[in-house]
């Protein structure tokens, strides 16, 4: 929700732009399947600096909901439920993501005390969920794969006229 001003915070009247409460069937069971490999191993290149090289692949797996409640807007189309025909998931999975790593230690004297160490390796993640779940548009309304107001989905929306306020905060913000 919306407010102008911390006034209207207080008094409870929402702002009509931007403010909209999703209804319904709001409950999305999401998860994504991950998998990683990865080899290493360590060389003693001189007596006082050793490698470490290794090499990782990563399968970032494609977000999915457990009741096929999400959607997503195809131009020429419009809303389509992610399961059916036409968008079997909601975006393409990577499986090109091989990762190397390569770190060293160097002692500086040559004592055993003083060591330099350092590394570098590419690193792979997956998009976060909030972004599909919770993203929406300045103007209000529902507007992720997961609260488009497709039928099917149980999601509406509610809007807020130009004098509504929030009883409850109207009524119990000083008690």
């Amino acid at each position: 929700m919306n407010f102008n001003s911390l006034a209207d915070f207080l008094a409870g009247r929402v702002s009509t732009s931007g403010t909209a409460i999703l209804r319904g069937a709001t409950r999305r069971d999401t998860g994504a399947n991950n998998y990683g490999l990865f080899v290493q191993d360590d060389w003693k290149i001189a007596p006082r600096l050793t490698l470490n090289l290794g090499l990782r692949y990563e399968y970032l797996g494609v977000f999915k909901e457990q009741g096929d409640r999400l959607s997503n807007f195809i131009p020429g189309t419009g809303l389509v439920r992610v399961g059916d025909a036409g968008i079997p998931d909601l975006y393409e999975p990577d499986h090109n993501n091989v990762a190397p790593r390569f770190g060293f230690a160097y002692d500086l004297t040559g004592q055993g005390r003083t060591i330099l160490r350092g590394g570098y390796g590419l690193y792979y993640d997956t998009p976060s969920q909030d972004y599909f779940l919770l993203q929406g548009f300045q103007n209000g309304g529902p507007g992720s794969p997961a609260t488009n107001p497709l039928p099917g989905l149980g999601v509406f929306n509610v809007t807020f006229g130009p004098t509504a306020t929030i009883p409850f905060l109207a009524s119990n913000v000083f008690r």
